[in-house]
């Protein structure tokens, strides 16, 4: 099965042009990646530890997914050993954060290809060089109401805007350039004087995106405090 799975990508993409670019949007109800449907397994062998292939195969099996990578993608996750030191059964709503954590914490990150009767989801292993690397224009649109519910997805890249009406934006993107390390994943751009895009892993953007919100809150108390009440005026003289 493993070596299916690895052979299917790799002729996949062999026949295809670059990966997918089109943004997938989610609105309010809509299910951008398919439940997982059972019980994800994972074994636990110091010995003989699973690959992050191994892993995500069994991750698609419980999504009912296809998986897109590259060439270079499927020989990088291949190498990577996942090693928990024991067996573990991930109940059925946390394999998403399960699965994406580990994902992440090895620099590896997700977007919905597709959705229909035959969901695809690209792997973007940006430490395996090649086109496995460019996850750019394929990020996953999110409106700001639907942002606490993407704090489960560490490694699924998402964008949105958020409105900072009481905060001079511009000022503020410069002034947490350094809070964004990596180019690849990780974005804000002012749009106007009070919005900025976030772009990056889902739990960042909405934690950031809480953030940002309560810097505006704050910046709005200081503003009314600031302002003057003008006094009574004294009465107009009448000839």
């Amino acid at each position: 099965m493993k070596t299916k799975l690895a052979l299917a990508a790799v002729l996949l993409l062999g026949c295809m042009a670059p990966l997918p670019a089109e943004n997938t949007t989610a609105t309010a109800g809509d299910d951008i990646l398919p439940p997982a449907t059972r019980t994800l397994v994972v074994p636990g062998d110091a010995e003989n530890d699973p690959s992050l292939l191994d892993l995500l195969e069994e991750f698609a099996d419980c999504t009912g997914q296809k998986l897109l990578m590259t060439r270079e993608a499927v020989t990088h996750l291949r190498g990577i050993q996942v090693s928990l030191l024991t067996g573990t059964q991930v109940p059925v709503e946390e394999v998403y954060p399960f699965v994406e954590s580990i994902l992440a914490h090895h620099y590896a990150f997700i977007t919905p290809a597709k959705g229909g009767k035959v969901p695809m989801l690209t792997v973007h292993a940006l430490q395996a060089g090649g086109r496995s690397g460019s996850p750019h224009k394929s990020w996953t649109k999110v409106t700001p109401e639907d942002l606490p519910k993407y704090k489960d997805h560490p490694a699924l890249l998402i964008l949105t805007t958020v409105h900072l009406p009481n905060t001079e934006v511009r000022q503020i993107s410069t002034s947490m350039r350094t809070m964004f390390t990596d180019q690849n994943t990780q974005n804000m751009i002012a749009v106007g004087d009070h919005s900025v895009l976030l772009m990056g892993p889902g739990r960042m953007v909405a934690e950031m995106a809480e953030m940002l919100l309560l810097i505006d809150e704050a910046s709005a108390v200081r503003v009314e405090e600031t302002v003057e009440v003008p006094g009574p005026q004294p009465p107009q003289r009448t000839r």
